[in-house]
């Protein structure tokens, strides 16, 4: 399987050729208007992501400020397909306990709303 991949600004395109089979992929990349300054800060964010985590002993947490576009995948509460929403991602590390050991939290930047936990790391 051959795979190329071809970026412009608000398009990605992966062609996938399989045989004399082609599948092409994109993801649509709308450019956000400007960083609008978050009313939660990366601190109570992270706050708020340890505790989803009731059951183990965080012992790293980070986060970073994103875009993120709602999607087919990702639906955020009162978006429509590919707008934008300004997120905290968290990512929660700690020391295991019966199996769960952390994951990834997102956290809306305006209102301090979780909008999706994830254990997968």
């Amino acid at each position: 399987m051959k795979t190329r991949h071809l970026v412009i600004p608000a398009l990605i395109v992966a062609l996938f050729t399989i045989g004399a089979v082609a599948v092409i992929v994109t993801i649509e990349r709308y450019p956000s208007p400007g960083e609008p300054e978050p009313a939660v800060s990366g601190e109570k964010a992270v706050e708020i992501a340890v505790a989803q985590f009731k059951d183990i002993e965080a012992v790293n947490s980070s986060a970073r400020l994103e875009t993120v576009n709602s999607s087919v995948y990702l639906r955020f509460p009162g978006t429509v397909d590919g707008a934008g929403k300004l997120v905290w991602i968290v990512t929660v590390e700690g020391k295991p306990k019966e199996w769960l050991q952390g994951g990834q939290v997102y956290i809306d930047a305006a209102t301090g709303d979780v909008l999706l936990v994830s254990h997968v790391m």
